[in-house]
């Protein structure tokens, strides 16, 4: 049983949904979404006007408040909260053009 199982049956609770970019500030929401994306360290610094270290300092914060550890997991949560499309969706949306 999970442990949020387990509290449920014991405190007859359900399991609290906790929105985990609650804590991210807009800037780090930029960057969670440049690295989503596939862009490179360098042009999306570019783009966002900042220094690439300043880039990888934010990266740095982002994984660390989310908990992971890789640059695909921020890309995987991204997919899953529909921050970015998707690759399927964009072929879906340059087949209908």
């Amino acid at each position: 049983m999970s442990a949020e199982l387990v509290e449920e049956a014991e405190h007859g609770l359900p399991p609290v949904y906790t929105d985990p970019l609650k804590d991210l500030s807009k800037r780090e929401m930029q960057i969670l979404i440049a690295i989503a994306s596939g862009k490179a360290p360098a042009l999306a610094a570019e783009e966002l006007e900042i220094a690439v270290k300043t880039f990888s300092t934010y990266r740095a914060r982002v994984l660390e408040k989310l908990g992971l550890k890789a640059n695909v997991q921020l890309a995987v949560l991204a997919f899953e909260l529909k921050l970015v499309p998707s690759v399927l969706n964009l072929l879906k949306k340059e087949d209908s053009e």
